[in-house]
């Protein structure tokens, strides 16, 4: 298409426009789960904590209140 000064016309898209860039940029990564262990033995998650997983929570999860130990690895 040409426009009314002769010129042709080209639609704008928007990896064509300038993009501005803050100036602070922080370095967040998300680091994803690889895996989830839940585990009745306390010694066990410590195991596991001092390994590199992070805990996440703990509940009783059977009629006689065994206590599980939630814990997550991360990427």
């Amino acid at each position: 298409m040409i426009d009314e000064n002769g010129v042709e016309h080209k639609h704008k898209f928007v990896h064509d426009l300038p993009m501005k860039k803050p100036t602070a940029t922080t370095s967040f990564r998300r680091r994803r789960v690889v895996d989830i262990a839940a585990v009745t033995d306390v010694v066990e998650a410590r195991k596991l904590l001092a390994s590199g997983w992070e805990y996440k929570t703990s509940y009783p999860a059977t009629i006689a209140n065994i206590r599980y130990y939630v814990l997550v690895k991360r990427e």
